[in-house]
């Protein structure tokens, strides 16, 4: 790689600045819940065309994907474009599409998890290949979904596209730092059955319900026993989302769905040393334990 002149890098970068912003801000105007990346990968696509990649497409499970340079060596930049939805819109004082401006920074669905790191990463590798940067490597953007299929798209990538990068930066937000290693993540999908009965009549079913009442509970006690690691902190645990199945409002719940998440420092140790950038995208791992009443 070539010697890297700073300040033609901030030159550069303050002549693009304006556009950067602007064209985040259209990314954050085009809804992408639900891992429905289509329009807004399309935007992603036309603005790698207009800065001349050499090459973009969507892969078979509908992440964008841009090439600049033809090197040996493979520079991967992820981020996800899909987000989180909005909930109640009318508990919103603006339009969470549009955004806002406020004391310098940009506020939007998406502006920050994680749609703010593909201008900058698109950008970057546009004025890296115009300073000679990127001679001798091959860098790939990746914009892709992860809400709803954490890592997912990265498998996706390197097993279907058959693309394995050297070195892979995610654009999660870090506070404008470097991070080199994430923990690791757990799913447990524990399903309680029950027998249906009128609420009237509770004596004659088996709340699915209640079966999970002590599974919850400790599952709220458990982070203290979590292991910590002084490289990446103390573990976390939480339940995530419950769901109820029952034939109407008024009989006893015959099915209870409990979705616990934890992200532990010893599933995982840091992938890169320390003079590397990037960091580890989480892994998913899903178990489900079943008990059925008699």
């Amino acid at each position: 790689m070539s010697t890297v002149d700073v300040a033609a890098v901030q030159q550069q970068v303050g002549q693009y600045s304006e556009t950067i912003v602007g064209f985040l801000r259209e990314l954050c105007a085009i809804p992408s819940m639900d891992s429905q990346i289509g329009p807004v990968g399309e935007r992603v696509q036309e603005e790698m065309r207009a800065l001349g990649f050499d090459e973009t497409w969507f892969d078979a499970m509908g992440n964008i994907v841009g090439r600049i340079g033809d090197g040996p060596r493979i520079l991967l930049y992820d981020s996800h474009i899909d987000t989180v939805g909005i909930g109640n819109p009318d508990e919103w004082d603006w339009d969470p599409f549009i955004g806002k401006i406020e004391k310098g920074r940009f506020y939007a669905r998406g502006a920050c998890d994680e749609k703010g790191s593909t201008p900058p990463m698109i950008y970057g590798l546009k004025i890296a290949k115009d300073l000679g940067l990127l001679d001798g490597w091959t860098a790939y953007y990746f914009g892709n979904m992860e809400e709803w299929c954490d890592g997912i798209a990265p498998h996706a990538f390197v097993e279907h596209e058959g693309i394995r990068p050297d070195f892979v930066v995610i654009g999660e937000p870090t506070k404008m730092q470097v991070y080199r290693g994430h923990k690791g993540r757990v799913e447990i999908e524990v399903t309680s059955r029950g027998r249906s009965a009128h609420a009237a009549s509770n004596h004659l079913g088996d709340n699915a319900i209640y079966k999970v009442l002590p599974l919850i509970e400790g599952v709220s006690k458990l982070e203290p026993q979590l292991g910590d690691d002084p490289f990446l902190g103390h573990g976390k645990i939480t339940v995530s989302d419950m769901k109820v199945s029952t034939p109407s409002s008024t009989p006893c719940p015959t099915r209870r769905v409990c979705l616990s998440t934890a992200a532990s420092p010893l599933a995982r140790r840091p992938w890169a040393p320390s003079n590397r950038c990037g960091r580890s995208r989480r892994r998913r791992c899903c178990a489900t334990a079943k008990s059925r009443s008699k």
